[in-house]
């Protein structure tokens, strides 16, 4: 754990007492700074007691007297208590910004993006420690930030940044950032696009010293910011990209990973050789470590040979087993459409979907030219009814309700299908929160129920 310095002696209010919610508070007090935690669930209250966090009902705390109220992740800024701090003037943070203000001196690397921040964060960490650096990673993925421990200079963290916390940070911290890509998501948070972009956006403003950007620029909203900031003038960017030649940065040509950056065009590894991050959207993962790695003098030698040791996240496009030339995937982590559309692009025919969940705004846009490669669609929770009026014409469907019933009946469907190889997707498009308590959840149910179907499993 870390102990926050720069607060002695303040109040401080903490909203929400899950992961990071406690890390704070512990942190906080390890530092000599009075601390007055609440969360709305009474379980949740009463696990953060267990740990020794002082809780205090925020009725009857007077704002005047604090000096930030940290708020967790998941808690709009609408909630009454956080209201009631924006109009006392309270700063409205999170644990980044706290970590920021307390190791002023490390190097900090920061990824964020739609989809593949997670992947990438992980690569990137990979690649540093099996390059002799001294890595700590997390943020919005594994540990909370100050849960990690305390590194002196020129040793580096390696944080995800959602665009909740990236909107709660406002001390200027980064050395590198790492845009992946901006499609709709979390519109119910940010309002609308505007809103969203403009979180993701704060990235670059949070950072100090050299202030290098790797960036996507295969989607519009990026390859806007990425024009922006080539005016500005004020960072070091390479623009990143799967889907063209771009000129000074590093892209993917026909599955060849090319480094452009001083204008050579350097053959640097066929990704295609490289089966633990599959599909395009992985290349550009890939793509924006090789990118990023590069900034800290990782070698392209160095590179090549971690690359082929990495093995990627759970829950990300895993195989968790193989029955009689039927793959069983496990992308629970695909949460929107956008990143069921990366793992349907993986697999050219045979799919058999598990789909459903709790719905977000764009529902299943742009995955209509992958409907041909699929074999049936297994529908489950929140979604079903919606997801079927969608498919109706277009896929064959079948209304499962929840997992158990639809890996069951995946399985009987894709084991009597006489092409091989056959996949059974886990690649929900949704939310998970109808049926389960978080991706990795619905993650783990589904390899538990893939372990105990019949027959028997050669498991990766």
């Amino acid at each position: 754990m870390i102990k926050v310095t720069g607060f002695e002696n303040q109040k401080i209010a903490i909203l929400g007492l899950g992961r990071t919610g406690i890390s704070s508070a512990l942190a906080l007090k390890s530092g000599n700074v009075q601390v007055f935690a609440w969360d709305d669930n009474v379980g949740s209250r009463l696990q953060a007691e267990a740990h020794g966090v002082p809780i205090f009902d925020l009725t009857a705390l007077e704002w005047d007297q604090v000096s930030a109220l940290i708020l967790s992740p998941g808690i709009a800024a609408s909630h009454p208590y956080a209201v009631k701090a924006h109009q006392a003037g309270v700063p409205i943070i999170c644990d980044i910004e706290l970590l920021a203000c307390t190791l002023k001196e490390s190097n900090f690397i920061g990824i964020t993006g739609t989809n593949g921040k997670s992947t990438t964060t992980w690569l990137i960490s990979h690649l540093l420690k099996a390059s002799s650096h001294q890595v700590e990673v997390g943020g919005n993925i594994g540990k909370a930030a100050l849960d990690l421990q305390a590194l002196g200079p020129n040793e580096t963290y390696v944080l995800e940044l959602s665009s909740y916390q990236l909107e709660r940070v406002s001390t200027p911290f980064l050395k590198t950032a790492v845009l992946l890509n901006i499609t709709p998501d979390h519109l119910d948070r940010h309002g609308d696009m505007v809103g969203y972009v403009k979180a993701k956006e704060q990235i670059f403003k949070l950072q100090r010293g050299p202030q290098n950007v790797v960036i996507g620029i295969d989607d519009e909203e990026c390859l806007n910011l990425y024009h922006k900031l080539l005016q500005e003038k004020t960072h070091m960017v390479v623009p990143i990209s799967v889907k063209t030649q771009v000129q000074k940065g590093v892209y993917v040509l026909d599955g060849v990973l090319i480094d452009d950056r001083e204008g050579k065009a350097e053959r640097i590894l066929n990704l295609k050789t490289f089966h633990a991050l599959p599909g395009s959207h992985n290349w550009q993962n890939i793509a924006a470590a090789y990118a990023t790695v590069c900034f800290e003098e990782v070698s392209k030698e160095q590179f090549v040979k971690g690359l082929q040791t990495f093995q990627n996240l759970p829950h990300r496009l895993q195989e968790v087993a193989v029955i009689d030339g039927v793959h069983f995937i496990n992308d629970s982590k695909a949460t929107n459409s956008d990143a069921a559309a990366k793992a349907l692009a993986c697999y050219d025919e045979n799919i058999f979907w598990i789909l459903g969940g709790r719905v977000k705004d764009n529902g299943l846009d742009g995955l209509e030219q992958y409907f041909p490669r699929i074999q049936q669609a297994f529908l489950i929770g929140e979604a079903e009814s919606q997801f079927a009026k969608l498919l109706d014409g277009k896929v064959s469907y079948l209304r499962c309700h929840d997992l158990s019933k639809a890996v069951q009946e995946a399985y009987c469907k894709a084991i009597s299908c006489k092409k091989r190889p056959a996949y059974v997707l886990l690649s929900p498009a949704c939310a998970s929160w109808d049926q389960f308590k978080d991706f990795e959840h619905r993650g783990e149910v589904f390899k538990d129920l893939v372990s105990r179907l019949p027959r028997k499993l050669n498991v990766s």
